[in-house]
């Protein structure tokens, strides 16, 4: 009976008891992956993705014949492959802090034991960085779209960047730009108070007040930036 194993699959490893390596062959995008194809019992069993480095450090070969202990150790290391590569390809198009990535890839079914090291060597790397990825944040939503500090500092938790970066994050880019919240709500106030300029005043200045509120600033800001711009 044919017995097939592959990456992440739940099969009991175990019951593999040998298998023969039957070709080792280059990624045709990715010169620094190579798949390794197994038999056992004279048939193919699956594929298995791994770096270049694994393969060179596990000295696999062709015709090479492994047991239960080898091939546990080869899926391990192409768990930690995949791991690895659907990481850099969440980061592809959007930066993430590292517990988003994380619970990115879990829901994608890879293990936390397996994600985990994908995740230290891309911090080492300074490709994944909560600090750099919060100060981008802040600036993005501050001057891009007027965010308060209160919806900031939820977003941001939301993502899974730690109180105490997020709160740093915020103070800095604050504190270069040369801004505090109430400028910024001043600046989204006016923008919405032209566009409400048609409406009566005590409706165009209720809406504008729910429009500051839901944008999560706090009650001071609003009265004073409210008064600045109605006169009331």
């Amino acid at each position: 009976m044919r017995r097939k194993f592959s990456i992440g699959s739940e099969v009991d490893l175990s019951t593999v008891v040998e298998a023969t390596i039957c070709g080792i062959s280059q990624h045709p995008r990715r010169p620094d992956r190579y798949f390794v194809r197994l038999d056992a019992d004279g048939e193919f069993v699956h594929k298995l993705l791994i770096t270049d480095e694994a393969l060179v450090q596990l000295n696999l070969k062709v015709g090479q014949v492994i047991h239960t202990g080898f091939i546990a150790q080869l899926v391990e290391t192409a768990d930690l492959t995949k791991a690895f590569d659907s990481a850099v390809n969440s980061l592809a198009f959007k930066g993430r802090a590292r517990l988003e990535l994380q619970r990115l890839l879990q829901r994608k079914g890879l293990q936390v034991i397996h994600i985990e090291p994908a995740l230290d060597k891309l911090e080492a790397l300074g490709v994944i960085n909560d600090t750099e990825f919060a100060r981008s944040f802040v600036r993005a939503k501050v001057f891009g779209r007027g965010t308060s500090v209160m919806a900031l500092r939820r977003d941001l938790g939301r993502k899974g960047v730690p109180r105490e970066i997020a709160s740093a994050a915020i103070d800095e880019v604050m504190a270069e730009q040369s801004v505090d919240e109430s400028d910024v709500a001043r600046t989204e106030a006016a923008k919405r108070w032209r566009a409400l300029s048609k409406l009566e005043p005590e409706v165009a200045k209720r809406r504008l007040i729910g429009f500051l509120q839901r944008r999560g600033f706090g009650g001071d800001i609003v009265r004073t930036v409210v008064r600045e711009l109605t006169g009331r």
